[in-house]
């Protein structure tokens, strides 16, 4: 006959209480982390979900400033919250309405070490609020400039994209006069970037604003010619090519003799001073 010892039995009862816990906190966890039935529960029925979006609001700002402190590594957990809030951020709009500073405040500050698929999510969760039009174009194109920094070709193509196709809608009506000064007086800046990649990013945003005809006054003629007087040889031969109305690939090697170069600079000065002009006309 088989005795069961008093230390037997202890050890497999606390076996047994382990592995309920952790069926426990598992069960738990799926339960908190199916933020997608919720989030379609909430654009529903918005009223009947305020608790529990209220608990996950405190856990995502918990999360979050966690995650701030070390942001080089991939968060799962973050990057889902990221995608609930920014979702229902047209729903809760007063008490999610500073999403999109603390996006862009940890961008601004950790674009360099942040990892890249949270970077992405945060960019993507961004351009979603400009979407539902909960921020304006200002508060959040300009760090998307900034982000043409990054050593990463994949985001700058998406960020490239993105800011034609927001300038764009912006405007299909009219022109947004007071947004594209704005906006041009930062590429102005940006041209100037120490770090070329970015500074040749943003000349070519400007040459496809203007070729889709969203661009197309006396300033960003000048700030495309400014480009061409920078010492670096790529934003110069780009901002040539533009004035020679040139078909080219943007990312093809291209020498030119030096003097065929100082004749454009020679004009596009001209065509600086003559836009000038026309203005005091």
């Amino acid at each position: 006959e088989l005795r069961i010892t008093p230390q037997f039995k202890k050890r497999r009862d606390a076996k047994a209480q382990r592995k309920e816990q952790e069926n426990q906190e598992e069960e738990k966890e799926s339960k908190e982390l199916d933020l997608f039935e919720l989030q379609n529960k909430i654009k529903r029925q918005s009223s009947l979900w305020r608790n529990e979006f209220f608990e996950h609001l405190t856990k995502f700002k918990e999360l979050f400033l966690k995650y701030r402190e070390d942001p080089t590594h991939e968060d799962e957990t973050v990057v889902k919250y990221i995608k609930f809030m920014t979702a229902i951020s047209d729903v809760y709009k007063k008490d999610l309405s500073f999403l999109a500073t603390e996006f862009v405040d940890l961008l601004e500050q950790n674009y360099t070490i942040i990892h890249p698929n949270v970077r992405l999510e945060l960019v993507q969760a961004l351009r979603m609020m400009r979407t539902k039009k909960l921020v304006l174009p200002t508060d959040i194109l300009p760090v998307f400039f900034r982000l043409f920094r990054t050593k990463d070709k994949a985001l700058r193509q998406y960020l490239f994209a993105s800011i034609i196709g927001d300038l764009k809608n912006v405007n299909k009506n009219a022109k947004a006069t007071s947004v594209n000064k704005t906006l041009q007086n930062f590429v102005f800046n940006m041209i100037k970037d120490p770090e070329e990649v970015a500074a040749k990013k943003s000349l070519q945003v400007m040459i496809e604003l203007y070729k889709k005809k969203i661009w197309n006054d006396d300033n960003t003629v000048n700030v495309i010619a400014e480009a061409a007087l920078q010492k670096s040889s790529k934003l110069c031969m780009i901002a040539c090519k533009f004035f020679l109305m040139l078909n080219y690939d943007e990312d093809e090697d291209v020498s030119s003799d030096s003097s065929d170069i100082e004749n454009v600079k020679s004009k596009i000065m001209n065509t600086r001073i003559g836009a000038k002009m026309s203005r005091k006309k």
